[in-house]
């Protein structure tokens, strides 16, 4: 009988008003104890779900690509590798890796912080806090350069096609997904110099609707197409205009290939316009595992016991 794999519904939840991004190391060599604390995260985010369930929320568990052959030593998703050599383009593109990242999103702020918490807890003893990232819904859905967020943002069915990785694409990672979220900062006293009709030229797309300009040649429109299910959130810091883009693919080259688009350079020796006015701040590669997967990482084999193996053959 077939194993039935259910996908995490954060994955292809729809985009919320508030968002906070927890990223974690594992502080801990006790590989059981760590794999008995993710596979009991499913049950305690259902609980939390329906606590919270007029907020909408959903979450979203990533385990970091450097950790995969730590917690799963026999088997790792097809293709997933860490944040490409991007160093023939002009623009950093910095990578931070992380042993796992919890999204949590919803309509309410205090329904993010206490599912974030109680999450926390049941991770205490094996994992440590690295860093946090308190994300919103700015105005009408508008990034900090006044342009409509994920104008071409794709529904129901059509994200699953793109997130969710296939029976034939590799059965045990079924109806899993590959993530790359990336951290930037946008110049916005530059970009405003611009005039708006070469703002709109830049993006190609127009400012008050967000539709694409049949005109605008090697736009960001354009360098930022791929198959991928991509959301974009502003950071709340008064400082600086911040944004955290994470985006869904059902294979690493999906998500590769979007990112090489955007930052080596093309025949004509151009990159996404865009990023002459962005820093690019951070960059990590996950794998978000379906619900079913999680809840049967107890079953794994640790390296430990592959080395016990090994020592008996």
């Amino acid at each position: 009988m077939a194993v039935l794999h259910r996908p995490q519904s954060g994955i292809y939840a729809e985009p919320s008003l508030h968002g906070l991004f927890v990223f974690m190391h594992i502080d801990s060599d006790d590989v059981a104890g760590v794999r008995a604390c993710l596979a009991s995260l499913p049950e305690h985010i259902k609980h939390w779900q329906g606590y919270f369930s007029e907020a909408l929320l959903s979450v979203v568990v990533g385990i970091g690509e450097a950790y995969w052959d730590v917690l799963s030593p026999d088997s790792r998703p097809d293709g997933l590798h860490g944040v490409p050599d991007f160093t023939r383009s002009e623009h950093p593109c910095p990578a931070t890796p992380y042993d796992f990242v919890l999204i949590v999103r919803s309509d309410r702020v205090d329904a993010n912080y206490a599912t974030a918490r109680a999450l926390q807890e049941v991770l205490t003893g094996v994992a440590v806090l690295a860093q946090e990232t308190v994300s919103f819904r700015y105005l009408d859905g508008r990034d900090w350069l006044g342009f409509k967020v994920n104008p071409d943002m794709p529904h129901g069915g059509q994200r699953r096609e793109l997130a969710l990785v296939r029976s034939d694409d590799d059965p045990e990672f079924e109806d899993g997904s590959f993530l790359w979220i990336q951290q930037s900062r946008a110049e916005v006293a530059r970009f405003s110099r611009l005039t708006n009709a070469e703002q709109e030229r830049l993006m190609g797309r127009e400012r008050s609707s967000g539709q694409r300009l049949k005109t605008a040649k090697q736009s960001h429109a354009e360098k930022n197409l791929g198959e991928v299910w991509s959301q974009r959130m502003l950071l709340t810091n008064l400082r600086h205009q911040g944004e955290i883009a994470f985006s869904f693919a059902r294979s690493m080259n999906a998500l590769q290939d979007w990112m090489t688009r955007r930052f080596l350079p093309d025949a004509d020796g151009l990159c996404d316009p865009l990023l002459d006015y962005q820093q690019v701040e951070h960059n990590s590669v996950y794998f978000v595992p379906s619900e079913r997967w999680l809840q049967g990482l107890t079953d794994l084999p640790t390296i430990l016991d592959q080395n016990k193996r090994n020592d008996g053959d």
